[in-house]
């Protein structure tokens, strides 16, 4: 009788906890090495060192500069609340608060990103999924205007959701995040009622 030799294939929880485990303490040890370092600065051997795991570990994880600042990213996005674009225009109210209050607790890890050419690639590499969330959330708010109006409300709600327009009223009013977050929160939901309007008087 012949026989097989096959292997067990099997996924170990305790492995995949332990390995997530290891990846998130390699993205806090980021995060720690991005307060004395600029982005495009920061080498895997020091990433190694402030995470207390082995370089070779690291590329395990990540086997390239640009996955670790690309995961790096998202991890950020994931800690200050916007691990996903808003889903409805009420999301698009109801966040501004909360992630730009994130952007006050990680404010260095967020300059850092606007400033640096890395983070510069990765938000262009975000732009067409970027515009495709806004267009989908708001296609009924949109529907039937002209596109030149669409285009500049998109573009003008985009704007008042993000770390620029954070930056801008803290730098230049004073405010903190919370309160930079419900600026904009109140003027998001003053353009969606204008919209709303133009849409019904277009009717």
């Amino acid at each position: 009788m012949d026989t097989v030799n096959t292997k067990r294939s099997y996924t170990s929880p305790l492995r995949e906890q332990q390995a997530e485990q290891t990846r998130e303490r390699i993205l806090e040890a980021m995060a720690e090495v991005l307060e004395d370092e600029n982005l495009q600065e920061v080498t895997f051997a020091a990433v190694a060192k402030q995470a207390m795991v082995s370089e070779r570990t690291v590329y395990r994880h990540f086997p390239t500069k640009e996955d670790l600042q690309t995961a790096f990213y998202w991890w950020v996005n994931k800690q200050i609340g916007m691990s996903q674009y808003p889903q409805s225009p009420e999301d698009l109210v109801s966040m501004p608060p909360v992630v730009f209050e994130g952007f006050d607790r990680y404010e260095q890890m967020v300059r850092a990103h606007m400033r640096s050419h890395a983070g510069e690639e990765l938000r262009e590499k975000q732009v067409q999924g970027r515009q495709q969330a806004y267009r989908k959330m708001l296609s009924e708010v949109m529907e039937g205007l002209p596109n030149k109006q669409q285009l500049a409300a998109y573009a003008v709600l985009q704007l008042l959701f993000s770390p620029r327009a954070w930056e801008s009223m803290k730098e230049n009013w004073g405010l903190t995040g919370k309160q930079a977050g419900q600026a904009s929160a109140w003027a998001i939901s003053v353009l969606l009622r204008e919209l709303a309007a133009m849409k019904a008087a277009a009717k």
